[in-house]
């Protein structure tokens, strides 16, 4: 801005004038290397960032399994007997004489299944048999103690669960 004043001002005068056009072209010049200068720094501190996104953001997957797994594994047949019949008890309003028969029932068949789980001796197919057994054995005990609207209720949250499963085992087998 100060080099237009200049050429403004004293326009009359050509060598003044050159000297104008001079200074008004090395301006412009240092402008232009300025910018290039910027936009190189700038260039190479975006392509440094990128590498660092990276590093930070990848996170190993096996540990958030293992973490599924041991939350799985921890729980005791009590335990997992105990959680069903909560369920049960909120999603089937139970009366207290049913909790207890209830719970009952699941640690029975928990401890059983869980037997079966740790057996080496049976094949995965002879114990998923067993399981699947004892299974439909609770069934037949459930309907022993709930009234008949608690058990209607019991087979259509089965049956939505049975659904739910399957569209999962479809996309795993995809």
């Amino acid at each position: 801005m100060y080099s237009f004043i200049i050429g403004v001002n004293l326009i009359n005068n050509g060598t003044i004038f050159e000297n104008y056009l001079i200074i008004n072209f090395k301006f412009k010049k240092m402008i232009k290397t300025i910018l290039l200068v910027c936009t190189i720094i700038a260039g190479s501190s975006a392509f440094g960032q990128t590498k660092q996104v990276k590093k930070t953001t990848s996170m190993p997957k096996g540990k958030i399994e293992t973490k599924k797994v041991e939350k799985l594994v921890i729980l005791t047949p009590e335990e997992r007997a105990e959680r069903l019949t909560k369920v049960m008890t909120k999603q089937l309003n139970l009366t207290p004489s049913q909790v207890g028969l209830i719970n009952e029932v699941n640690v029975g068949i928990a401890k059983k299944n869980d037997a079966v789980r740790n057996n080496q001796s049976l094949t995965a197919e002879q114990k998923k048999k067993m399981i699947e057994a004892n299974n439909k054995a609770r069934v037949e005990m459930y309907k022993q103690h709930l009234t008949p609207d608690q058990f209607k209720k019991f087979e259509m949250i089965q049956k939505e669960m049975e659904s739910k499963s399957g569209k999962r085992k479809v996309e795993i087998e995809l």
